[in-house]
């Protein structure tokens, strides 16, 4: 329970990546599961994933590993700050998702993050990147394709 003095909310398990100061930090024991244990306890199937864990997105995407293995899901998730902190890379993401693409996400757009070993695949401001299954890509254009107007359509206002 927070008191008055330390009102703040550590979002970090590892206190060397936040700025909160040690005298203001509460600890808090919280009952965790693995996404594949709860996945299979429902007999789920999941088809998108969001990752947002402050730093820690690799463990959620390693304990995942079965999940992500059979459903092929959407994967999104945060790289920034935390990461490099942690000396983690996108070589480390691409390794986890094996057989997918990473975009990363702008505002109108997905850039495809072609070869992540390259240094400037490895912008550390924060981002979030979406990895789609290399087989489901295909299947996602043709979907988008057939909703496209062609190219003679012309809106009629009556």
């Amino acid at each position: 329970m927070p008191n008055s003095k330390a009102d703040a909310v550590l979002a970090s398990r590892d206190a060397s990546i936040t700025s909160i100061p040690a005298d203001n930090v509460v600890q808090v024991t919280i009952p965790l599961i693995k996404l594949d244990t709860f996945v299979a306890q429902r007999k789920m199937k999941i088809d998108f994933i969001k990752i947002d864990v402050e730093g820690f997105e690799a463990e959620v995407l390693a304990d995942a590993s079965e999940t992500i293995k059979i459903d092929r899901p959407i994967v999104q998730f945060e790289f920034g700050h935390h990461h490099l902190l942690r000396r983690q890379n996108m070589m480390d993401f691409d390794s986890l998702l094996e057989g997918y693409r990473l975009f990363r996400l702008a505002s109108t757009s997905m850039r495809e993050i072609e070869d992540p070993s390259h240094y400037l695949s490895n912008i550390y401001s924060n981002q979030n990147i979406v990895a789609i299954d290399r087989s489901r890509q295909a299947d996602e254009r043709r979907s988008v394709a057939a909703f496209r107007k062609p190219k003679h359509y012309k809106h009629e206002v009556s």
